[in-house]
């Protein structure tokens, strides 16, 4: 009896461990990787095979070809994937230098956080004519809202930039779309070692009730 007991014990054990390896294996393995992104701007073809895809990650990491600049056009060597000493009207905007993506005059769109204020603007940046699809992030003073044309909330998926796109490429079905805060999504590892734990807990408790 005693000897079944702790074969129990020792499956259990094991079970759990898996589990909770499975719930500490993000933070594990982000500790030694580079930083995930946290705002995207992304193209995709007719086929929704993705083009461009721009943007920075929460310690500033450009992503994609972006490129960053200030908008009174000084020099921008961010450390963070916001201005480190923002001040009212100079903020950080981030561009893919791409010609030929948009026609469309400087306009954009606005993201309102839960709390109301507004978190991200992406836009149409009019370094040249016609100019560059680009962004400014999260708590910038001075964000660029006087571009914006159009006020949404923000939501946990991405949002559709297509407006923002030329338009020969509309015409051909392509499509836009800027995602803030963007969540990693779980690693197989990760998954896998959830079921086994899971599994493990099941098959346990089941030989506990037989």
């Amino acid at each position: 009896m005693a000897h079944r007991f702790f074969r129990f014990a020792a499956r259990l054990a094991l079970a759990l461990t898996c589990v909770l390896l499975a719930l500490a294996w993000p933070t594990v393995a982000l500790a030694g990787a580079p930083a995930p992104p946290s705002d995207l701007f992304t193209v995709y073809d007719q086929n929704h095979v993705i083009q461009h895809q721009f943007g920075v990650t929460e310690n500033g990491t450009p992503l994609g070809g972006a490129v960053c600049i200030r908008n009174d056009f000084s020099d921008c060597t961010p450390g963070t994937e916001q201005d480190a000493n923002p001040s009212a009207g100079n903020y950080q905007i981030w561009y893919l230098p791409i010609d030929g993506l948009t026609d469309t005059p400087t306009t954009g769109t606005a993201l309102r956080a839960p709390d109301g204020s507004i978190s991200d603007v992406f836009f149409v940046i009019g370094l040249t004519d016609p100019g560059f699809l680009a962004f400014a992030s999260d708590s910038e003073v001075g964000l660029p809202i006087s571009t914006a044309t159009t006020f949404l909330n923000e939501t946990a998926g991405p949002v559709d930039a297509t407006q923002y796109l030329a338009a020969t490429l509309r015409d051909a079905n392509w499509t836009a779309t800027f995602q803030s805060d963007v969540e990693p999504a779980p690693e197989p590892a990760t998954l896998a070692l959830l079921g086994i734990g899971l599994a493990g807990l099941g098959f346990s408790r089941r030989r506990t009730l037989h």
